[in-house]
């Protein structure tokens, strides 16, 4: 049978199953769409065995091999420290996955390389590639572009390696129209990520009862996705519902001591990570999604609420735009907004009449199912396949 490779460290494993898990399900249905098998080369650092619950930690205990939903994931392993060195870092990875990637190609010989995310894995898959004949695809997430690519060191070597990729792709309009003005004739189509609708239910569930009107947002405890503004909020507004922040990160203790310190105790709470499947259910009891993020490619997140049948709050940010203007159960806050703003965006939602907001949620996530995205960018891989 023939196949592909994907290449990418986004990739979910053993005790990591919502890492990447985007990619996972992008990956697969694009597989069954193609009638191709694929693989998996997910390049992990090498840390020595240190305690602690970090991403990095956790993802350097992943094994090096193991079989996710019946595809083969391979990690190599390569050297690298988190915030040290990152503009040699794609360099890195290619000399860490070197040998599993030339096996893979002379065992497998996949018909097209895929590389999600631009650095360092999309950069590494191409130095990989030099001078084969193997097509590489690329795409673009977020971060990638609006974060990485800041950096001098990373911003030359995306101008000096994607020229070189078969095809280059972005998930949203706004990260595409940002990557080909970093990267000055570089062409790039547009392929967003779906969301998977059997999830969810298939109608929204009624809101719960008046007293149990509460927030939820999904996240990594980072800066960039915002937190901090909507605690200032609820503080400013004691009538706001409270809220349920699902995702761990590095900023957990500090936001929770800021919890204490301005009397948010009772109103705010961090229950950590979930199995994906409890996703759902989590989003489901909520009453409104809120999502502050600075920096966003094509957030899973708020597809997800929307496919919950939530309204959604969200900064006019990278592809969030796209996803939501025109949509009833949409409420975009400018991007300066501050605290002030947000808490006026919660009232206006909540007075909205609740039953057509989520009918209306539920029925943009629809237009954003995978079978509706892969209509629109399955092609690419095809003509590819053909070549």
């Amino acid at each position: 049978m023939r196949s592909f490779l994907l290449f990418s460290n986004l990739f979910p494993g053993r005790g990591l199953e919502s890492h990447g898990s985007f990619i996972a399900q992008r990956t697969a249905r694009l597989a069954e769409r193609l009638g191709l098998g694929y693989s998996v080369l997910s390049p992990v650092p090498a840390y020595p065995p240190l305690p602690g619950r970090s991403l990095a930690l956790r993802r350097s205990r992943l094994p090096r091999r193991e079989q996710w939903m019946g595809v083969p994931v391979r990690r190599p392993r390569y050297l690298h420290l988190p915030g040290l060195g990152l503009g040699a870092q794609a360099r890195r990875m290619a000399r860490g996955a070197r040998r599993v990637f030339e096996r893979v190609l002379e065992e497998e010989r996949p018909v097209l390389v895929d590389a999600q995310y631009l650095y360092p894995d999309a950069v590494a898959a191409l130095m990989l590639l030099q001078g084969k004949p193997t097509p590489c695809l690329v795409t673009a997430r977020g971060s990638d572009v609006n974060l990485l690519a800041r950096l001098e060191p990373v911003r030359r070597q995306l101008q000096q390696w994607l020229p070189r990729a078969r095809r280059v792709l972005a998930v949203s309009p706004a990260l595409a129209r940002s990557l080909e003005a970093l990267v000055p004739g570089l062409q790039v189509e547009v392929a967003p990520n779906g969301v998977d609708l059997a999830r969810f239910p298939a109608l929204p569930a009624p809101a719960e009862p008046k007293g149990d009107t509460h927030l939820v947002s999904v996240g990594r405890l980072v800066p960039g996705k915002g937190a901090a503004v909507l605690l200032e909020a609820l503080r400013l507004d004691p009538s706001l519902p409270p809220l349920r922040w699902l995702g761990e990160g590095p900023e957990r203790r500090r936001l929770e001591k800021r919890v204490r310190a301005q009397g948010l105790e009772g109103r705010v709470a961090f229950p950590g990570e979930l199995p994906p499947e409890q996703v759902p259910g989590f989003l489901a009891r909520g009453s409104l999604f809120v999502f502050p993020s600075f920096r966003e490619g094509w957030p899973n997140a708020v597809q997800e609420a929307l496919a919950a049948g939530l309204p959604v709050v969200a900064r006019a940010v990278g592809g969030i735009p796209d996803m939501l203007t025109g949509c009833p159960a949409a409420f975009l806050v400018p991007e300066e907004a501050g605290p002030e703003e947000w808490a006026a965006a919660i009232r206006r939602a909540l007075a909205g009449e609740q039953q057509a907001l989520r009918a209306a949620a539920r029925a943009r996530a629809e237009q954003l199912s995978w079978e509706s995205m892969l209509n629109l960018w399955a092609p690419i891989y095809e003509e590819l396949c053909r070549d």
